[in-house]
């Protein structure tokens, strides 16, 4: 189960990585900090060494963030659906995976600060609050937005029940239900998540949404596939998000009656 959100999560991150928006952010962040110099750094580094310095701290502390708060949030969400505890799950945890890579890119960056009398070394322990503080915040901003935009999404008679399991940041168009163990992988057009259910129920849930069985573990939205093909001696459905998943001779025939085939 662990492993599963983990792929899960470092997939998100990947897709995620692979469009120019979040690129763009960060470099412009890193371009504005670098820029300005906060925390003293414009009075302690030079221009190209102060950009290099926060162009570090923007990308792998973006990165730590988002993996452990990614996973942290996809732990809490199989437990309460109160938004509250997501925030605080998905902002702890990236504070606290953010702490030691801003430690260590400030011990290359300034080496130590013998008794931390100049004032613009912090210490360890006030870096933890800072990094925890300002994830938990970023956390809660994202949230609030996506909750706006959901508050739309749901408004539309499409929208299935089974979406409004996720987090507010993976909800979006259905593309696909898969098992996995105990749980069903709900992948849609903002990402992927596990919510505790039989794929009986979880298509049940899918109100809305033209789709269709394939297999014992696998169920895809029409609008979701992107073509189906014969590889070998077996017929293959791949999604718009680039899954591809097997079709089961019991569930071949309708493929064919839908002209998929």
């Amino acid at each position: 189960m662990n492993n599963n959100m983990l792929h899960l999560t470092l997939r998100e991150m990947r897709e995620n990585l692979s469009t120019p928006r979040p690129l763009a952010v960060l470099g412009l962040v890193s371009l504005v900090l670098g820029m300005s110099g906060p925390f003293q750094t414009f009075e302690l580094l030079e221009l190209l060494p102060r950009l290099v310095y926060w162009t570090a701290i923007c990308t792998l502390t973006y990165l730590a963030g988002w993996l452990a708060g990614g996973y942290a949030l996809r732990i809490i969400t199989l437990r309460t659906e109160n938004i509250i505890w997501h925030i605080l799950a998905s902002g702890c945890a990236a504070g606290l995976a953010v702490w030691p890579v801003v430690i260590i890119i400030n011990l290359v960056t300034f080496g130590t600060d013998d008794g931390n009398d100049s004032g613009h070394w912090l210490t360890p322990s006030s870096l933890l609050i800072y990094c925890v503080m300002i994830s938990i915040t970023l956390s809660a901003v994202i949230t609030l937005v996506k909750s706006g935009t959901q508050k739309q999404i749901s408004a539309m008679p499409t929208t299935p029940k089974i979406v409004s399991r996720l987090p507010l940041n993976l909800r979006g168009n259905l593309i696909s239900l898969s098992v996995q163990d105990h749980y069903v992988e709900v992948a849609t057009s903002n990402g992927a998540g596990l919510v505790h259910f039989r794929l009986i129920d979880a298509i049940d849930d899918c109100d809305g949404v033209d789709g269709l069985q394939i297999h014992r573990s696998h169920w895809v939205a029409l609008a979701g596939i992107k073509s189906v093909f014969r590889q070998n001696a077996k017929v293959l459905v791949e999604t718009i998000r680039g899954d591809i998943f097997p079709v089961s001779r019991t569930y071949l025939p309708k493929i064919k009656e839908l002209g998929l085939l």
